[in-house]
């Protein structure tokens, strides 16, 4: 059993032991801080190497985060265009080559028969429409404009997400008694009329005289749907004029739910083959392309983040080729701390210190200058190609942090080899080195 006089022994020894421990760790504070107020005291004395060094990181840093920026801006863009067409679209389009003599009708293989058919051969669909399109100039006053005409049924006001900005749509009486209504896009409708209410004016498209009965709101574009440029018409007045008959261009089926999209297509194509006798026709749905479109915006992202790290690294060389003519200029002033007293662990700490300080200057900067050219750089992009959405930086936590731990491993790994060639020189060649 432990006597009380070897008890006290052990707790003396323990306090000592801990007191120990406590000093060392103050010694090690305080020649950290130390180290830190030597490398400020570098950068200060040597002001164009150190901005220089901090430059390159900062360009390697900003580089990173703006292309991130805008090859995730360029991914939000194109999965926007396709989302605003709806997910929940299929469509179906005529592939017969059209005729040098009239290319326009002779590619219309569809019928209102085949529409009629889907319907009712197909189970939970929301709205099936028909379409045309072409082109056709449309006139009022001194204006003449040649835009996209679109005959169609009031159904497409739901399939297509389109809400009136002044008077109304079109309904089912305008297309029984094959009116000569038509609704315009919030473009075409101010080229036409300017601040005045176009509703209740006449317009003339081709030969043929309509009148306004509504404009439509302001809808970003999506892909080749751009509804702020078109004037919507009714399809059975179309197809009188033009002596179509039942014929049309395209159908468009929404479902209730996205997922039940990509079956219908193939439903769609094996019943429709079946009732024509053969494939003359397209089927697609958005949904399938959304997901195609968006593994393509993935890898144009990984593209921008492999360049942006290929950049880091150029940064990462700049910083280890300056911490070597660092090292070779102080080669006498690592010899007189060895000759003191500093330990090889101290002189390989120092330089680390030197090229990790270095690095989270040049990331800080480079976020700074990153976010600012980011943004620029989407401004002139969304500027150029006339984008009716403007594109917004995004910007995430995320990407600042992982800039900023990249940035910093950079330099601690460029400066390892410096501060490696730097600790085992010896103090002797050291001090005769001129």
């Amino acid at each position: 059993m432990e006597s009380a006089l070897e008890k006290k022994r052990r707790e003396k020894k323990e306090w000592r032991l801990r007191l120990s421990s406590i000093r060392t760790e103050h010694r090690g504070w305080n020649m950290f801080w130390e180290f830190v107020k030597s490398s400020f005291f570098r950068f200060s004395s040597h002001k164009l190497v150190t901005f220089l060094a901090v430059l390159g990181i900062s360009i390697a840093s900003a580089t990173f985060v703006a292309t991130f920026a805008v090859g995730s801006n360029a991914r939000a863009q194109i999965l926007s265009d396709i989302q605003e067409m709806g997910v929940n679209l299929v469509f179906i389009r005529s592939i017969r080559i059209p005729t040098t003599r009239n290319p326009w009708e002779s590619r219309l293989e569809l019928n209102l028969d085949d529409m009629e058919f889907l319907r009712k051969n197909l189970k939970d669909i929301q709205y099936i429409v028909p379409q045309i399109v072409y082109d056709d100039v449309i006139r009022f006053g001194q204006e003449r404009l040649l835009r996209h005409i679109e005959g169609t049924t009031s159904d497409c006001r739901f399939t297509q997400n389109l809400k009136i900005k002044v008077g109304r749509f079109l309904n089912t009486f305008d297309l029984d008694l094959y009116r000569h209504v038509c609704v315009l896009g919030t473009n075409l409708a101010e080229e036409l009329f300017g601040q005045e209410n176009p509703v209740g004016q006449t317009v003339f498209i081709g030969l043929d005289f309509f009148t306004v009965v509504g404009v439509l709101q302001s809808k970003p574009a999506a892909m080749n749907f751009d509804y702020n440029e078109r004037a919507i018409i009714p399809i059975t007045t179309l197809q009188r004029n033009r002596n179509l008959g039942k014929k049309i261009d395209t159908i468009s089926i929404s479902t209730f739910d996205p997922a039940q999209a990509p079956p219908l297509v193939k439903e769609i194509s094996e019943k429709l083959t079946t009732h024509h006798g053969e494939k003359n026709f397209n089927v697609w749905c958005q949904e399938v392309f959304l997901q195609q479109r968006e593994r393509i915006a993935s890898v144009f992202q990984l593209l921008m983040i492999s360049l942006a790290l290929i950049s880091l690294l150029v940064g990462g060389i700049g910083i280890m080729n300056i911490m070597l003519v660092s090292v070779r200029d102080r080669t006498k002033e690592i010899g007189i701390k060895r000759a003191v007293g500093a330990t090889k662990r101290n002189i390989l700490f120092q330089f680390l210190l030197e090229a990790t300080m270095i690095s989270m200057m040049g990331g800080i900067f480079g976020i700074i200058f990153g976010t600012l050219l980011g943004r620029g750089i989407t401004g002139i992009m969304a500027f150029i190609l006339d984008l009716s959405v403007q594109w917004s930086a995004i910007w995430s936590p995320t990407v600042f942090i992982f800039s900023f731990i990249s940035v910093c491993v950079i330099g601690i790994l460029s400066g390892f080899y410096p501060a490696y060639r730097a600790s085992i020189i010896q103090p002797v060649e050291a001090l005769r080195y001129e």
